[in-house]
């Protein structure tokens, strides 16, 4: 299995010999309003691709939207992505794909299986009482098939009690959560927050946890400021452009060093990996254009 972040919650997976689009956010930056009633009123994405578009759609085999929100599923995705390549989503979702000519869609009910992948989808809560019935429906996957490591995407959550027996359930050993504390100006956060994944990362000690959906859209807070115990405990890991696991460091900010992958994050929590977009004019968005997470 490779995974590599392109932007945001955009992932293209490859797995069991299939390439994976996940979440397309395909719009330049900026191309699209601010989330409104949201910190940090900016157009969004908040970051260019980190390479063309034509280069995100090349070889791509399935597309796998977990909930249709802008920042997973954009007017350019639309526009772009083949109206003939396969689409899973969930059920909610699919009059919405037919609707703009995706006719190769259908939906994730609780089951399905494609080419030698088994897709599982995943209940998720996206937010907190009023809110998470508001932002509602939004979905998860769980991934599997011989000879790879069971995947769980568990897309635009909350760490909730659905999320832990997803984890009891199907013991995947790698999880990708959607982090960055997106909140609107009132209300609690919408995905996970650094305790959220924090929570994840001890129900899953036998998993490799990697965190995206940071920095690119304007509803995100800091999502480093404090864990349960007070202390920014969540170390960045960063990985260069050529994506090779054994680059792949943590980093130190006020030493502004690259520390190796043995120094422990959040109290010996040694399988979290944090993958982000970060808004510097230095090579920091061609960070992660091709980290292979695990083999």
């Amino acid at each position: 299995m490779k995974l590599q972040l392109v932007r945001h919650a955009t992932l293209l997976l490859d797995y069991a010999g299939m390439k994976i689009l996940v979440d397309p956010m395909l719009s330049d930056a900026g191309a699209m309003a601010a989330i409104q009633n949201s910190p940090k009123p900016r157009p969004n994405p908040l970051v260019p691709l980190p390479f063309p578009v034509e280069q995100v759609l090349d070889g791509v085999q399935l597309v796998l939207v977990t909930h249709t929100h802008r920042d997973h599923w954009d007017d350019a995705a639309i526009q772009l992505v083949p109206k003939d390549l396969p689409l899973l989503c969930q059920p909610e979702d699919l009059k919405k794909m037919e609707a703009v000519h995706f006719v190769n869609a259908s939906a994730v009910n609780d089951m399905k299986h494609w080419s030698q992948i088994c897709i599982t989808r995943t209940p998720a809560q996206h937010g907190s009482g009023e809110i998470a019935r508001a932002m509602a429906p939004s979905s998860g996957y769980v991934l599997s098939s011989e000879g790879e490591p069971t995947l769980y995407i568990t897309g635009d959550t909350i760490w909730y009690d659905q999320v832990a027996e997803t984890i009891k359930e199907h013991n995947p050993q790698v999880i990708v959560v959607n982090a960055g504390a997106a909140q609107f100006l009132h209300g609690d956060p919408i995905t996970m927050t650094a305790g959220d994944v924090v929570r994840v990362c001890r129900a899953a000690t036998h998993a490799k946890v990697v965190a995206v959906h940071m920095e690119a859209i304007n509803q995100e807070r800091k999502w480093l400021a404090r864990g349960d115990n007070g202390k920014r405990n969540l170390p960045r890991i960063c990985a260069d452009e050529r994506g090779s696991r054994e680059k792949v460091r943590t980093r130190n900010s006020s030493r502004g060093s690259l520390w190796p992958t043995s120094v422990s994050a959040a109290n010996s929590l040694h399988n979290f990996v944090l993958l982000s977009h970060r808004e510097k004019k230095s090579r920091a968005a061609q960070l992660f254009r091709a980290l292979r997470v695990l083999t």
